[in-house]
């Protein structure tokens, strides 16, 4: 009986239990109902105030372009108006200043091409003084043989005394590499010396420095336009294989240090085959000291003479080193003493041993044996003075502070400049190098071919080593550097207002 009371007890509250259960349910029910419509209520009214947001948006952006295109309308009809108004009212006042710019612009055209037209005469003319200036030192071969075009006795005796000279000496009088050289040295001569400086240098041409066996040898000299008291000195010794002459052909370096603010001497010195050397040598010396002996006259500095040249100047350079600073060296090779010590030394190029040049074939053919007089490579390696003609052999601690440039496509005196710079600092001489590795231009010699960019720039770091050297002993050539260093830097701008 109990037990029946408490399971229908149970089943009583189990039910009781299932309706309030039921009744949650709906409860919840009711109210996600009422949340959602409520939710879809704000939505509708969100939307409703965006589309109306949108609507007004559009309608001020309307109301600004058609505000913004009435007044571009205005603008557009305020111009009409005010062009209609300058068209009647400035007719004339716009055709006059019309024919008056028309007429400068003839003018103005006439001008540029009376100027062109004077330019083109200048060169012209330049090009006629240079050529007449040049003829007179083409090397002696050429010039028989131009003059033996007509004339067959001349031509006989050219071939007859050619053959005795080959017979007695085991080479040609006149040598294939001096033709060589002079048609090389002839082609860049010209531009090399277009520099805008001519009123400011004053050039002495063919002052003889020496006498010997009938032949004058001369120098020519630049002098500033404003020479400084006790100015310092250049003297250039022109390469040109021991053969031909070159001093015209470089004009064009002699006036870079002119303008810098040095007076220049430019040399000749005998040929080989003609003489060997030390002949040669010999002749550089004494113009060295026909200069010290006329530093008065010239108002010069005796002691301050850097002596520079390039390939075989820049060969005979070193060895007037080498004779400044080693008693043995003058004595061997029966030279006279200079009278000061070159204050710096500059080598462009310098071909300082025949050993590194023996590396190109026929160099001995070519070039050595009419430097020396020696038919064959094993006779001049044991010439009395093989030693002497190399001046690696006779640096030391006293030799004068040098500058070396080189081309790295140098093939004739390839990796000489690094190779000399760093026997000089083994010697323990203060010196500097630099070697070109344009790949366009970096060839023998290749700073004197200044249309070159690369050329000019290491031509300039020339420049700039010589005006720190002054410096170094009280001379300021800052001003002179400045305009050099403005030629060079604008060197296609500078050239043509020359031309």
């Amino acid at each position: 009986m109990t037990d029946k009371i408490e399971k229908d007890v149970i089943e009583d509250v189990e039910q009781e239990a299932k309706e309030t259960q039921e009744e949650l349910k709906e409860e919840q029910r009711a109210e996600i109902d009422r949340l959602s419509a409520e939710a879809d209520a704000i939505k509708a009214e969100d939307k409703t105030a965006r589309q109306e947001a949108k609507e007004e948006l559009h309608r001020q952006k309307h109301e600004q372009k058609e505000e913004y295109q009435e007044k571009k309308r205005e603008l557009k009809e305020e111009r009409r108006e005010a062009k209609e108004e300058l068209k009647h009212t400035d007719r004339a006042a716009y055709h006059e200043a019309k024919e008056e710019y028309k007429e400068a612009r003839h003018e103005l055209h006439e001008e540029k091409k009376e100027q062109h037209e004077a330019r083109k005469q200048a060169r012209r003319d330049y090009k006629q003084v240079h050529k007449k200036y040049h003829k007179a030192y083409k090397n002696a071969h050429w010039e028989m043989l131009s003059q033996s075009k007509n004339d067959k006795e001349l031509r006989k005796k050219i071939k007859q005394e050619s053959k005795e000279y080959r017979k007695n000496n085991g080479m040609l009088k006149y040598p294939l590499m001096s033709d060589i050289f002079d048609f090389a040295e002839e082609d860049r001569a010209l531009p090399n010396s277009m520099t805008p400086w001519s009123d400011e240098i004053r050039i002495v041409k063919d002052v003889v420095y020496k006498t010997i066996d009938g032949e004058d040898l001369v120098l020519d000299l630049y002098f500033p336009k404003n020479q400084m008291h006790n100015a310092p000195v250049v003297m250039d010794i022109p390469g040109g294989g021991w053969m031909i002459h070159n001093r015209p052909r470089r004009d064009g370096y002699a006036r870079l240090y002119a303008k810098l603010g040095a007076v220049v001497a430019v040399i000749d010195h005998r040929l080989c085959p003609a003489v060997f050397f030390p002949d040669n040598l010999h002749d550089c010396i004494d113009a060295y000291n026909f200069l010290v002996d006329h530093a008065e006259e010239y108002d010069i500095n005796p002691n301050d003479i850097t002596v520079t040249g390039d390939s075989s100047g820049g060969h005979l350079s070193a060895c007037v080193g080498c004779a400044a600073t080693s008693k043995e060296y003058v004595e061997k090779l029966g030279l006279p003493e200079l009278k000061t010590k070159p204050a710096n030394l500059i080598f462009i190029s310098g071909a300082f041993s025949f050993e590194v040049m023996y590396r190109i074939p026929m160099t001995h053919t070519l070039i050595v044996r009419y430097f020396s007089g020696k038919k064959s490579r094993k006779e001049y390696r044991n010439w009395e003075f093989y030693k002497e003609s190399i001046p690696y052999n006779y640096l030391n601690k006293d030799y004068p502070e040098s500058y070396n440039n080189g081309g790295a496509t140098d093939i004739l005196c390839f990796g000489e400049a690094k190779r000399f710079a760093k026997e000089l600092t083994k010697a323990g001489v203060k010196n500097e190098f630099k070697v070109g590795k344009d790949p366009i231009n970096s060839s023998h010699c290749y700073v004197l071919r200044l249309p070159f960019p690369a050329a000019r720039q290491d031509m300039l770091r020339i420049m700039k080593w010589y005006v720190d050297r002054r410096a170094d002993r009280g001379v300021d050539l800052t001003v002179g550097y400045k305009a050099v260093e403005e030629f060079l830097t604008n060197y296609g701008k500078k050239v043509k207002e020359i031309e």
